[in-house]
């Protein structure tokens, strides 16, 4: 395959499946060309049609500063092969998976963006919620990890995980007063364990924050959140109506 180089950037069109413009990624490659522009080096890839595969945001600098862009034409490019492309090369976020596959309309995909959307969630905690710990299999019974097969578009997910998912995302961020990383993903699958305590009240321990006033530092570990919630949890409690929330 030939590379070739054109000012005309209008000749391009970029595919629907592709990532959305990161103006920030942009700015990043603007600097990057400016001080030393090595777009020669890395060619965006076309269809015959001219609609860009790979390379968008190059495609966007170069425009932006007025020099060549670089690309090759790709004969047997498709939407698989740039999913493959693009998980290979880690080219592309959660997001961008997430963005490609709803586009071509696979409602799985389109529920993991609305429940980002809704609940201010990245992509990776937004799954933890929707599978529910649930444990993802290929067709020949082995275990794959959910990020695998969420790249390669294989993600199953029902309205029903959707609304689930919803509500417990709704319960774990009504105490975004008190945990500034409600939001994270490790603070996340501290409550949806607590939640499997029946003994457990979120109702009582978002009573025990308001009452002492205390917000939940962010913590690296679910054992180290869960510490820290079970002393908030049993303050002002007698030992022996203390609730063991730690070793959950």
């Amino acid at each position: 395959m030939k590379t070739k180089k054109t000012t005309n950037y209008n000749l391009f069109e970029l595919a629907a499946e592709n990532r959305f413009i990161d103006d920030a990624h942009v700015r990043k490659l603007k600097r990057s060309i400016e001080a030393e522009n090595l777009l020669e080096c890395t060619p965006i890839i076309v269809t015959p049609e001219y609609v860009v595969i790979d390379g968008q945001h190059r495609l966007q600098a170069a425009k932006e500063l007025g020099v060549p862009i670089y690309y090759v034409v790709h004969d047997n490019m498709s939407f698989s092969t740039m999913t493959v492309l693009n998980t290979t090369s880690k080219n592309w976020t959660l997001l961008d998976f997430a963005n490609a596959y709803a586009v071509k309309g696979n409602k799985s995909y389109t529920y993991v963006l609305q429940l980002c959307d809704e609940l201010k969630m990245n992509v990776s905690t937004a799954l933890r919620l929707l599978l529910n710990k649930r444990v993802v299999s290929d067709r020949s019974g082995s275990h794959v990890t959910p990020t695998a097969t969420f790249k390669e578009g294989k993600l199953s997910l029902s309205l029903a995980d959707f609304i689930r998912a919803r509500e417990t995302g709704s319960k774990i961020l009504s105490l975004s007063d008190y945990v500034k990383s409600c939001r994270s993903a490790i603070f996340v699958t501290t409550m949806m364990r607590l939640f499997e305590n029946p003994e457990f009240d979120l109702d009582r321990l978002e009573s025990q924050l308001f009452n002492t006033q205390k917000e939940l530092a962010p913590r690296g570990t679910i054992k180290d959140y869960l510490r820290d919630i079970e002393d908030v949890y049993n303050f002002g409690k007698t030992t022996k109506n203390r609730i063991r929330l730690y070793e959950v």
